[in-house]
């Protein structure tokens, strides 16, 4: 009585007129497909509650917040479209420059170049190193006109 008095009664049948009219109006195909995306939603929740996802969350979100994230995507694409436009002469002339610098860095070590550094940088810092330059090319030329 107290249903039929406020008018949910009213409601609940057409509220059952409507599921009735969902179910008859889905086909097997439809019911086979929401089933599927049921199973897939799921699925994701699963994983996603198994790899504790959620501990990353905030991380993320900091992320987000202060535009790194966005900054890591464009990072991401300039490095697919880098890698999308070399072609294999490019990665050939890379590898090689990048062995022959380490043939370069190598030599250096060996030579112990490295204990001449001090000297070498107190030679450009005052002006000494110019000033050989100079008399280098002063000797050349003149060798040059005997």
């Amino acid at each position: 009585v107290h249903l039929v008095q406020n008018g949910d009664l009213e409601r609940i049948v057409h509220l059952a007129r409507l599921s009735g009219a969902a179910a008859d109006s889905m086909s097997d195909e439809m019911v086979g497909r929401l089933a599927g995306l049921a199973s897939d939603g799921l699925d994701l929740v699963d994983q996603v509650t198994r790899s504790q996802v959620a501990r990353a969350l905030p991380a993320i979100s900091s992320l987000v917040e202060n535009g790194d994230l966005e900054r890591i995507v464009q990072l991401a694409r300039l490095s697919g479209a880098a890698a999308d436009s070399m072609s294999d002469e490019m990665v050939g002339r890379l590898a090689g420059l990048a062995s022959d610098g380490m043939d370069l860095l190598d030599r250096v070590n060996r030579s112990q170049v490295v204990h001449a550094l001090p000297a070498i940088s107190s030679l450009v810092e005052n002006g000494d190193l110019e000033r050989i330059v100079h008399l280098a090319r002063m000797a050349g030329a003149a060798g040059d006109s005997m």
